[in-house]
């Protein structure tokens, strides 16, 4: 089942929102930490969204999410350094929704691509490819993306 686009907004966060997000992204994220031997650092994520604009995804006046970028224009490109949803809302084709905003939002400023990291066995990979998002390099576990824009 899909969620309307229309009910979707993206919401600039607040400070206070960002205990949240850390908390989200650490539960999302943990099994692919402890898969790859990877260390969580809490501090050091909540210090990341302090340096990147953060939007919280919302459907009705319900959270259904964050999406956290950073806008890098002297080198033209946005790199999209966190997608979370909640489990409920995975699946429902706002990831798709909330991927075409930013690229919208990205087009308009003028920048030549977007950038994202994905683990390299993380599902939400198929949905950065059906989006034209195409491999640049990797690492043992991450898988660098891009989409060049028009």
């Amino acid at each position: 089942m899909t969620t309307k686009t229309q009910d979707l907004r993206l919401i600039t966060a607040s400070k206070t929102d960002y205990r949240w997000i850390e908390e989200l992204s650490r539960s999302n994220m943990m099994d692919y930490y402890r898969r790859y031997d990877l260390i969580w650092d809490g501090e050091r994520y909540g210090n990341l969204l302090h340096s990147l604009d953060v939007l919280v995804i919302c459907s009705h006046q319900q959270t259904a999410g964050f999406v956290s970028q950073l806008i890098d224009s002297q080198n033209s490109f946005c790199l999209i350094n966190d997608l979370q949803l909640y489990p409920q809302w995975q699946q429902k084709g706002i990831g798709k929704w909330v991927l075409e905003q930013i690229e919208g939002r990205v087009q308009q400023q003028g920048l030549k691509s977007l950038r994202i990291c994905v683990f390299r066995d993380n599902p939400a990979k198929g949905l950065y490819q059906r989006h034209g998002f195409r491999q640049v390099s990797e690492s043992v576990e991450i898988l660098r993306l891009e989409k060049t824009l028009s």
